[in-house]
């Protein structure tokens, strides 16, 4: 499958057409089910899910959205997501894992860690999710946010699997990844979580359906120095190109995210753009859609 030429953070995107589509996911089962190429011990935790709820795994859909973050390298998309569905077990537990990602089911005893804000989805005046121009739904995360006597590093890590897995349900975000921006202005150095920070970084690598187009950090505090090496480490060689620290006034980081392609009414409103990040509000407009 042909890819675009790479953008400025490396990123190259599938140009799918519909042959190509079904002939990867053919190859897709034929892979799959092959034991040879996927060991029956490897795939057992997605077979599962496939009689727990098939209506979440056994599809096409599902498995495209692997296929679309693994640039549709086939062997690669079916150990991803034979991963995920361990990582998905591992994270949810045996009583949750096979239930949809919405409020009212699997994140139905986080409600309390994903009202504080910590993740959430910068939305719009229109009350969509905010986006780069190029479609890929944003993600932010605030650290001054954080408060570990109030929640698990586990019901923080779902609630980040939450939003992730509503971004995914944008074809765009699919194909070309999530922006993470990260609030650090107002965190204090005991905010910045080390494990947290590698319990994201596991799922997202080989794991997550969804790729990280870019990686804003902005207002990064006078000691993220020190931590910044812990992070990239932490990321590995494939986030590390596309993390980019935003320092300065709150122009110069809107005119800095602006240059890598988000307009100024999805910059976060606590940067001075148009997006609103207010967690009650946020909170409230997922009860009120009811997922």
């Amino acid at each position: 499958m042909k890819l675009t030429e790479p953008n400025q953070f490396g990123q190259s995107d599938p140009i799918e057409t519909d042959d190509e589509v079904r002939e990867a996911l053919v190859e897709f089962d034929e892979l799959l089910y092959d034991d040879d190429a996927t060991p029956p011990s490897f795939k057992a935790s997605y077979l599962r899910a496939c009689q727990e709820c098939p209506d979440i795994a056994d599809n096409e859909a599902h498995k495209l959205r692997f296929l679309r973050c693994d640039l549709f390298q086939v062997q690669m998309a079916v150990n991803r997501m034979c991963r995920y569905w361990i990582k998905r077990i591992e994270v949810f537990g045996e009583g949750r894992a096979f239930l949809k990602i919405t409020l009212d089911q699997a994140m139905k005893d986080d409600h309390k860690t994903l009202a504080l804000g910590i993740v959430l989805h910068p939305l719009l005046e229109n009350g969509e999710i905010a986006k780069d121009k190029d479609g890929r739904c944003a993600v932010y995360f605030d650290p001054s946010r954080q408060d570990s006597s109030l929640y698990t590093h586990k019901s923080l890590l779902r609630v980040f699997w939450y939003v992730v897995h509503i971004a995914l349900e944008t074809e765009t975000t699919q194909k070309r990844g999530i922006i993470l921006i990260v609030m650090s202005k107002y965190a204090s150095h005991s905010q910045f979580d080390t494990k947290l920070s590698r319990m994201i970084s596991d799922t997202m690598k080989g794991c997550l359906p969804a790729r990280i187009g870019s990686f804003q950090v902005c207002h990064p505090p006078i000691f993220f120095s020190l931590i910044y090496p812990i992070i990239k480490y932490l990321l590995g060689s494939y986030l590390r190109e596309r993390i980019r620290l935003n320092r300065g006034s709150d122009d110069i980081v809107i005119k800095s995210l602006q240059q890598y392609g988000l307009p100024l009414e999805s910059i976060p409103s606590d940067m001075g753009g148009g997006a609103d990040v207010n967690n009650s509000r946020w909170f409230a407009k997922r009860k009120a859609i009811g997922k």
